[in-house]
């Protein structure tokens, strides 16, 4: 027998499969044994779980072997000096990204990104992806289970900023970030069905393509979560 482990987003997005009689023989063997051991064996298989959770993240981009790895280190003593016009065109990066996620205005997203991107998702339960393209990347986002979902209104308002700069063509932006959502039960948007709000500090990387400086990836650090943010994905088809 298969079941469907709940991922938060659709079967087309996620396809993890567990075997039932797999954890039914883990719950046979560990009720003849001692507490301790018995939590063990429920520990490895909610773990053996997961890891194919992961794996089945259908939409995760593949990890191409032609493209350069992410070379974004923050150092120890982070080098402030970047121009004046620099902040400014990074500045209008960074509310782009924001404000296009938002306003679910994907051609303006993809006008703004690297050709190649490093997304750490690790601390919101995904995975970390060093090196993918800018067409998975817009994949990934306008996913109808991730954010395409019209009954998915999101806020990612920004607070405070600083940049370092790598070099003249990499900068790494660190932003404080409270990502709001909202998702409502159709696309009138009247009924909120479940609400969730993140609290984070952000990892930005930006590279100079060309002479324009793009987005290139991020890694959020969440800080803290309000309200019910893990169903939030979930409850977009449910």
């Amino acid at each position: 027998m298969k079941a469907q482990i709940s991922s938060g987003v659709s079967s087309s997005v996620f396809s993890p499969t567990f075997d039932l009689n797999v954890y039914s023989k883990f719950v046979t063997v560990s009720g003849s044994i001692d507490l301790c051991r018995r939590r063990y064996l429920v520990s490895t298989f909610v773990n053996i779980s997961k890891r194919k959770y992961l794996q089945g993240f259908s939409m995760a981009p593949s990890l191409t072997k032609d493209v350069e790895p992410s070379k974004f280190v923050s150092s120890g003593k982070p080098n402030l000096d970047i121009s004046f016009q620099d902040f400014l065109e990074l500045s209008k990066v960074v509310f782009d990204w924001a404000d296009s996620y938002d306003s679910k205005d994907w051609d303006r997203l993809r006008g703004i990104i690297a050709p190649t991107l490093t997304v750490d998702y690790t601390q919101i339960g995904l995975a970390r992806w060093d090196s993918i393209t800018a067409n998975e990347y817009m994949k990934m986002i306008t996913d109808p289970s991730f954010l395409g979902d019209p009954t998915v209104k999101t806020q990612h308002l920004l607070g405070q900023t600083w940049w370092e700069k790598i070099s003249d063509t990499e900068v790494v932006g660190h932003h404080q970030l409270r990502a709001a959502h909202q998702v409502y039960t159709d696309i009138d948007l009247k009924t909120v069905k479940v609400k969730g709000h993140g609290h984070a500090t952000n990892e930005h990387y930006y590279r100079k393509v060309d002479g324009v400086w793009k987005f290139a990836g991020l890694k959020p650090t969440v800080r803290w979560n309000e309200y019910q943010f893990e169903d939030v994905f979930k409850a977009c088809r449910h």
